[in-house]
């Protein structure tokens, strides 16, 4: 007979791994014990999961039960090993979406495996072998840590405020609403895009005598680090040296936690918020968008580029290319640095970079265009590793990083780059650390979002102080207007949560803080969007109809430029009157047609030439002429009336009408499908769809999420559900 086995070892792990996660955040956030009770505590849920699992474990006497028991026991505690030293390293969890993203970039990857991450994997690898006899005491012990899991989630998640209550391995709130009903998202009809395109936007001001832009993005630079900017820190001494050279502005305002949101922010001129038909990929769904960089092209400036990273990390090459910037290049691109010592993110270190930007602008001075470089560093990310052997600390590596960046100064005001020059410097984000409580008392609710600005350059007075409050996104829309000290810059400033997938679901891509200048940024005001609607999640702030229409304005357009401009996909039907007939099956036509627009019409073809198909990919794509439209006209059926989503295959250059009004125009140039939301009663819809020939590499397909499904839940519409028409 087969002993009953209690996996002690994992047990152990996990609760040792969740008082170790508590103690090291809670001194990243200079917190006392209290703190790591609580902390602890957020994660007595997940621990109480696994409890119970392991009790499970216990009381079995089936060995090929208690190793499948032990295995789902062992990726758990791999998954909380992950997520707890992402989050030490980065304050955010690591969620699974991102992590197929970035394992390909395993230069990026290793850098944080260091021998405290390869201790707690030898650790854990020890502890799957340690079980021990689930004897009387053992399973009195586990009983009562399920009390102590029990009594620890409860009141933790009573007490802890909302930033502290985001380490929480499982968010009891998340799970709730993970398990529960998928909100309507529907997305904006052509009339809301058509209202809200005539809204006049904020202008981009160029400044009038079109001098020369360097944009500097420091990685991490923030607010709180520096004393003259927060009255708080010394890590950024020589940065407070180098602003008494220029104006420095002590309530600018990032838009984002991440590097691609600050970037998106800054050189597209908007807050990064998620909009109707768009993936949580950020670069790829913003590369397409209209964008202040496009504006200074137009006003006949030269723009470009340069990093001392991985330019195609993430698709930041895709953005760039999107955007129409001249030229860019990053560490692959650039001679000096491909074969140089790689120092953090797999990048050589920012002294290379700037000696490549002193070239660059030497080059683009001698033109008689003006020019805006925009440089990202990289040496400054975590963790902190010093390019030339110095200590691996922050004071030391923001020490050298910034020496590096006087340099960079003092090189170009011997060029005599300041004679008709401006150079920007700020971050890309606040560090990705845990918010102290000298942070929240100097800042408030905003403190994740301040990061500095200086401004160097004749028309700006040198050691100025600007209380303006300002944000990423209106730095180049608004830098003509920015030397005028009594002109408000950003009355509200928006700071956009970061896209994170959890429980099957996309969660925080809605939500957004808003930061008002009336107590400069210090309350919260929050907000959610769901689909095409607006919902403030506390009381209703006195701005919030001029900031509806902002958001609305602006996410209309991008879900717009996002399915395509109408002229790619406008069918025009035939007057006659169509209805559903009782015959099963789409209408199909091929037609000798390059574009997705006009009128097809499958009742004027020849009679050999119309079929018949029971659903979309009944077909031979193989005997198609490969400059072709596909027609298939019909009616689809539903049974229940709520949000429907629908999606075609992923690159394939399609269009979707339902009821003679067009969804979904999917212009293949991202390798996922957009997807598009519609209200539909029960009954009978009409339907047309399209596609170009060339672009299929695999059979047509129609897929959708009907209501009450998960998002990730998309499956072919069924055959049953498609009807012929009949003309009257």
């Amino acid at each position: 007979m087969n002993k009953q086995l209690f996996p002690i070892g994992l047990v152990v792990f996990v609760l040792v791994l969740a008082v170790y996660k508590a103690y090291m955040l809670a001194s990243g956030m200079q917190a006392g014990w209290l703190t790591v009770l609580l902390l602890t505590g957020l994660d007595q849920l997940f621990v109480l999961l696994f409890l119970l699992l392991a009790v499970a474990h216990g009381f079995s006497s089936s060995r090929p039960l208690r190793l499948v028991i032990r295995i789902a026991l062992s990726i758990l505690a791999a998954i909380f090993l992950i997520d707890s030293f992402v989050l030490l390293a980065l304050d955010d969890h690591a969620v699974l979406f991102d992590i197929g993203r970035y394992s390909v970039e395993w230069g990026v990857v290793v850098g944080f495996i260091d021998g405290r991450a390869l201790a707690a994997i030898f650790l854990l690898l020890l502890s799957v072998f340690l079980s021990c006899v689930y004897s009387r005491k053992i399973k009195t012990l586990s009983y009562a840590l399920i009390l102590v899991a029990v009594l620890g989630a409860v009141l933790s998640n009573r007490v802890a405020t909302r930033p502290l209550a985001s380490y929480a391995m499982i968010s009891t709130a998340d799970l709730l609403a993970g398990i529960g009903p998928e909100p309507q998202l529907v997305a904006y009809s052509n009339q809301q895009i058509d209202f809200y395109a005539a809204l006049t936007p904020k202008p981009v001001t160029v400044p009038r005598s079109k001098p020369d832009i360097v944009l500097v993005v420091v990685e991490s630079l923030s607010s709180i680090n520096s004393m003259k900017v927060s009255g708080s820190g010394d890590t950024l001494a020589r940065f407070d040296e180098l602003a008494e050279e220029g104006t420095l502005f002590r309530n600018f305002f990032a838009n984002h936690q991440a590097s691609e949101g600050g970037l998106i922010a800054l050189l597209g001129g908007y807050p990064p918020i998620h909009f109707p038909t768009a993936t949580p990929y950020m670069f790829d769904e913003f590369a397409d968008q209209p964008s202040v960089l496009a504006t200074y092209r137009d006003q006949g400036y030269v723009t470009e580029f340069l990093t001392n990273a991985d330019i195609a990390f993430i698709g930041l090459d895709h953005f760039l290319k999107g955007l129409g910037v001249d030229q860019s290049r990053g560490r692959d691109e650039i001679a000096t640095m491909r074969n140089a010592p790689r120092v953090v993110q797999d990048a050589p270190a920012d002294d290379l970079l700037y000696e490549q930007a002193l070239l660059s602008i030497s080059q683009l001075a001698a033109g008689q265009q003006p020019f805006l470089m925009v440089l990202a560093t990289t040496s400054t990310h975590l963790p902190y590793t010093h390019p030339e052997a110095g200590p691996d600390t922050a004071e030391a590596v923001w020490d050298w990083s910034l020496q590096q960046l006087a340099h960079f100064y003092r090189a170009l005001k011997q060029q005599g780059f300041f004679e008709h020059g401006i150079l920007l410097i700020t971050g890309d984000h606040r560090q990705m650390q845990a918010l102290t409580a000298v942070e929240t008392a100097r800042y408030g609710d905003s403190a994740r979002a301040r990061v500095p600005l200086l401004v160097i350059g004749k028309a700006f007075a040198r050691g100025a102080l600007d209380e303006r409050l300002f944000q990423q996104s209106d730095l180049l829309r608004m830098l003509g207007n920015l030397d005028q000290a009594d002109s408000r810059l950003s009355p509200q400033t928006v700071w956009v949560e970061r896209y994170n997938r959890k429980y099957g679901r996309v969660d925080s891509i809605d939500q957004l803080s808003v930061f008002d200048e009336r107590d400069l940024g210090r309350e919260e005001h929050r907000l959610k969007l769901v689909g095409n609607r607006i919902e403030w999640l506390q009381r209703r702030p006195d701005f919030a109809r001029s900031m509806e229409t902002r958001i609305h304005s602006q996410r209309s357009l991008h879900q717009q430029r996002r399915t395509g401009p109408a002229t790619q996909c406008q069918p025009e039907w035939p007057d006659r009157l169509e209805r559903p007939s009782d015959q099963q099956g789409l209408q199909f036509g091929v037609f000798n047609h390059t574009g997705l627009d006009g009128l097809l019409d499958i009742e004027i073809l020849p009679k050999a030439q119309k079929q018949i198909l029971d659903a979309p990919g009944n077909i031979d794509i193989a005997s198609l002429p490969v400059d072709s439209t596909l027609l298939y006209s019909g009616f689809i059926h539903v049974q229940t009336e709520g949000d429907y989503r629908f999606r075609v295959g992923a690159g394939q250059v399609a269009c979707v009408s339902v009821d003679k009004t067009r969804l979904l125009s999917q212009s293949g140039k991202r390798a996922g499908a957009d997807e598009v939301s519609i209200w539909l009663t029960a009954g009978y819809h009409f339907i047309d769809l399209r596609f170009l020939t060339a672009s299929l590499q695999s059979v047509p397909v129609l897929e959708w999420i009907t209501p009450g499904m998960r998002q990730w839940w998309w499956k072919p519409v069924p055959a049953e559900r498609f009807f012929q028409g009949e003309g009257g």
